[in-house]
């Protein structure tokens, strides 16, 4: 099933979900702790590497080996390349880890930090495609 993005709205629309859950992933990234998890900024930035790369897939590039994702939505084909022309990169550069996580310790492990990572590859582009945020994978929740 393919949704549609009104096109007037699709770099806003994009940029504003991309801030929405990285507002999400804030509050759950930055937590104190045991000294032998990765720190909270590595987790953050491994999280929205993951996030934008699905991010970019929702919103493919006509003709791009991700639009024939049926779960790729049709009508913001585009937009992720309209908000961040330089790829994923850009998208996590955009986005950085709050100041408040500096220092600071992951909860999760990087086996769980992974979970979540690869559990990101399966979140659903129908939220992001109707604009909003999509829940996170449960393996995210205490990371």
């Amino acid at each position: 099933m393919n949704f549609q993005l009104p096109s007037r709205a699709s770099k806003t629309r994009v940029s504003r979900t991309v801030f929405t859950t990285s507002l999400v992933a804030a509050a759950v990234t930055i937590a104190v702790g045991c000294s032998s998890n990765p720190s909270a900024t590595d987790t953050w930035n491994q999280f929205m590497n993951a996030y934008c790369s699905r991010l970019q897939a929702c919103f493919p590039d006509t003709g791009s080996s991700d639009a024939g994702d049926p779960d790729a939505g049709t009508g913001g084909a585009g937009a992720f390349s309209t908000a961040f022309p330089n790829g994923v990169s850009q998208c996590v550069t955009a986005n950085p880890a709050p100041a408040s996580a500096n220092g600071k310790v992951s909860a999760c492990s990087q086996a769980q930090v992974n979970t979540c990572l690869n559990d990101m590859k399966t979140v659903n582009c129908v939220g992001l495609v109707l604009g909003g945020a999509p829940a996170l994978p449960t393996s995210c929740n205490s990371c």
